[in-house]
């Protein structure tokens, strides 16, 4: 991924504002997606400490070079030979007994290392901050996102006309991921779920080596990683002409999805935006069949903030990406869910996958 340095700049002056209004004398980021959002480190191991006046990135002998390269703005420390001490003694350097960490990365052990480590330290939470500055996409984070969905919906345009009876699952997933990475995509951002015939009805059924057979449901939900952020879509398609069941569910289904995704926009709550959806499927007489949230955000991970659920009163802000994906699930039977990524802004949503939300059927 490549960051401005610009935007690392601002980056670090919204942070430093943050700990001036919250007394704190640093913030340690510690998750992978935190790290690479604030400084534009994309190796798998590293903390940022970062200070009123400094900005350090501790890492290991593996990743001196491209920590040099990719975080100009970082003063670099070396933790190869002791992570932890290397770690307590930036702290005491730069006066850090009030530190904002990630509570939800952090282990309990690591924690309590460092608390008897130094006595006088105190933790306080950040994760929530963190979610919600990253969850407001600016953009070229909009740009590296379209830019996933625009792989993802291609390979799939690419592999649908190869899949007949007698595929496994398994290889209907790797061709898809095989199409993905010749367009650029660096991997799937989730194991790949290609659910056919009664798996349908598992809302995360991972590809097996179930073969497909004529009259299944085939439910597909995947997306890639292009330069860190990734990308996230559903479609149900029938192998042979679907039952008037299947028809009917299909139906009910890209109903709940396509007036939800009409009428998502900024200044809603979670739960208003869930409840959209889900009236429909409850009035239709399958509530109990659609037993998951709405949806969720997007970016560098694939779950994160904000989410579509009967649980999240928050207010949905401008330029936050979310998920839209209802389902209907009939044990034993079938299943079908369909999903687009939008962005949120104050008059509505842009939706912005455009792969067919029609019913589709595969030649038997």
């Amino acid at each position: 991924m490549k960051i401005i340095q610009p935007m690392v700049k601002n980056r670090l002056a919204t942070i430093r504002e943050w700990l001036h209004n919250n007394a704190l004398d640093g913030l340690l980021i510690s998750s992978r997606e935190n790290n690479r959002y604030l400084s534009g480190f994309t190796g798998t191991e590293s903390w940022l400490l970062i200070t009123p006046d400094q900005a350090l990135i501790l890492i290991d002998f593996r990743y001196l070079e491209q920590a040099a390269i990719q975080c100009p703005e970082f003063s670099k420390i070396d933790y190869t030979s002791d992570r932890i001490g290397k770690l307590v003694e930036s702290l005491k350097e730069h006066n850090c007994l009030n530190l904002g960490i990630e509570e939800d990365d952090l282990k309990w052990g690591f924690c309590q290392q460092l608390l008897k480590t130094m006595p006088d330290l105190a933790l306080k939470p950040a994760q929530s901050k963190l979610n919600e500055w990253r969850s407001v996409k600016d953009d070229i984070e909009v740009a590296q996102i379209c830019r996933a969905i625009e792989i993802a919906e291609t390979a799939l345009q690419e592999i649908l006309p190869t899949i007949r009876p007698g595929q496994s699952e398994i290889e209907i997933a790797a061709k898809l991921e095989y199409s993905m990475r010749l367009s650029g995509a660096s991997g799937p951002s989730f194991n790949t779920i290609v659910a056919s015939g009664p798996r349908s009805a598992l809302p995360h059924g991972v590809a097996s080596e179930r073969t497909i057979e004529a009259g299944d449901a085939v439910v597909f939900d995947f997306g890639c990683i292009w330069q860190g952020y990734c990308s996230d879509m559903t479609r149900t398609f029938f192998v042979g002409e679907p039952n008037a069941l299947q028809r009917k569910i299909y139906s009910i289904v890209l109903d709940a999805q396509i007036k939800a995704a009409a009428a998502l926009k900024a200044g809603i709550s979670g739960q208003d935006g869930d409840h959209i959806a889900r009236k429909i499927i409850t009035e239709a007489g399958y509530g109990e069949s659609f037993g998951h949230n709405l949806g969720h955000g997007v970016g560098l991970a694939i779950h994160e903030a904000p989410r579509l659920s009967q649980s999240y009163p928050w207010m949905l802000v401008p330029n936050q990406i979310v998920t839209v994906e209802p389902g209907i699930y009939l044990p034993g039977q079938f299943g079908v869910r369909i999903e687009d990524m939008l962005l949120l802004q104050d008059g509505g949503a842009i939706n912005l996958n455009h792969f067919n939300k029609d019913l589709l059927v595969l030649p038997a």
